[in-house]
Parts: structure tokens; C-alpha cells; sequence
């Protein structure tokens, strides 16, 4: 049986299959260290930014594929094989629902993941062992989770879902733009993103570890650059 000890690591999701549909293009990372986790979900067929800036100066189509990647980060607790993801930070808003699947190893070691109700199925690969490390992290209105290792990290901060409008309400760009998921690697103390919810990010140092807390290189909807120091909670 699958406990928490067995999900430790770096997964990348080769495929989701959900009735006929199946995806097997987004680019999902998911970061797990003790219960703590952080997941980011990017479509492969984004668009190309071309000379916008930051995410205010791109076209309405543009905008909505953007804003069609998810990431949340929490906790987990996994009984009788079954996970369940506790959001605690959502992209998408305060979640309507339990997100919870049974986990099952195939022959070859991959992971799969199905649905408590059988409406999706998805396998997981699990990448290149390494240790990693969960710390959480406060701002201004904002909660954080930063899961990593000393090549690689997934950071993901926004509001506290108690804090947010339900996923079922229509958001602002302005909203959803005020939180973050990137993932990454380090260069010495400074995190670098490969991908992230906000594509202007990508390629940019968005974060630096302090001694007792990170910076958060932000930029915000509007192209606004802030410097966020995020004090260490636990």
C-alpha cells in the first residue's frame, strides 16, 4: 500500500486521460517533500509573448491561454492508498471541491493516479532521485511554499485560499496575476524559473534565499517590478 514515504520526489506527468480526452502536451511538475507539495501545470501550445512586457499588454486570446495554467501548493495525507491534496495556495482560486486519488505503482515504477470516481486517470513519471526540502514562508497578504533540492525548486505563493474567491467565479487577470508558481533551478542563491504562471517571469531570476527568509523578484500584471521579502515560518 502507498503511503507518504513513497511519494517523496520530483514527478512529471506523462499523460491525463479522462473519458476520450486525453492530454499528454501540458507540462506538469509536481515537487514533494515530507507532506509538503507544489504542483505547476503549463499548456505546451502558449503563445509566444512577441514584444508584449508583461501580462496587461497581451491580446484577449493570448491573456485566457495564459491564465489556463493551474498550480497549488499544501499538504498531503495519504490513507488506504488514497491522497489527498490539501490546497492550501491555489492559481485557480478556493477550490469547490476535495481533490483526492488513488495511487497505485505499474510494473516499471511509474505512479498512477485514478480518480475516486473513475472520471480521470493519470501516470507519472518519477525523475532522477534527489533529496528535497519543504520551508513556508509569509509576505504581505500572501502564504508560501518553496519545495526544492539543491539543483531545483518549485516555488508557489499567493493568497490563502480561506482568503479567495471561489474557482466558479469569473477572475480578474489583476487577481490572478497577484499570485505565482514557477519552477526551476538555482544558481548559486538565486532561482531561476524554466516555467512559470506568469510567462514574463520565465528565464528570470524570480527568487534569492537569505539567510532566514526569500526575496521574491515579483511583476505584477501591469509590468510593476517588486522586491518581496517573504520571512521563513517553518
Amino acid at each position: 500500500m502507498i503511503d507518504t514515504a513513497a511519494l517523496q520526489g520530483h514527478w512529471k506527468r506523462a499523460w491525463i486521460k479522462a473519458g476520450a480526452e486525453e492530454d499528454h502536451d501540458t507540462r506538469v511538475h509536481w515537487l514533494q517533500a515530507g507532506p509538503h507539495y507544489a504542483d505547476i501545470r503549463i499548456p505546451r501550445q502558449r503563445p509566444p509573448v512577441g514584444s508584449a512586457t508583461c501580462p496587461a499588454e497581451l491580446g484577449s486570446e493570448a491573456l485566457d491561454t495564459v491564465m489556463q495554467a493551474e498550480g497549488f501548493a499544501g499538504t498531503i495525507t495519504v490513507e488506504g492508498g488514497t491522497c489527498t491534496w490539501a490546497r492550501e495556495i491555489n492559481w485557480r482560486g478556493r477550490p469547490d471541491g476535495i481533490d483526492a486519488g488513488y495511487m497505485t505503482f505499474d510494473e516499471s515504477g511509474n505512479l498512477i493516479e485514478d480518480g475516486l470516481k473513475g472520471e480521470y486517470r493519470e501516470l507519472w513519471h518519477r525523475e532522477p532521485v534527489e533529496s528535497f526540502t519543504a520551508t513556508r514562508h509569509t509576505g504581505p497578504g500572501l502564504t508560501a511554499i518553496l519545495v526544492s533540492s539543491d539543483r531545483t525548486f518549485l516555488f508557489a505563493i499567493g493568497p490563502p485560499v480561506a482568503d479567495m474567491p471561489a474557482t466558479n467565479r469569473i477572475r480578474k487577470p489583476e487577481e490572478a496575476f497577484q499570485s505565482e508558481y514557477a519552477y526551476g533551478h538555482w544558481l548559486g542563491r538565486s532561482g531561476v524559473a524554466e516555467l512559470c504562471t506568469n510567462p514574463f517571469q520565465e528565464g528570470r531570476v524570480v527568487l534569492h534565499r537569505n539567510k532566514d527568509s526569500l526575496t521574491w523578484n515579483a511583476l505584477g500584471f501591469g509590468g510593476a517590478l517588486q522586491s518581496v521579502v517573504l520571512e521563513e515560518t517553518g
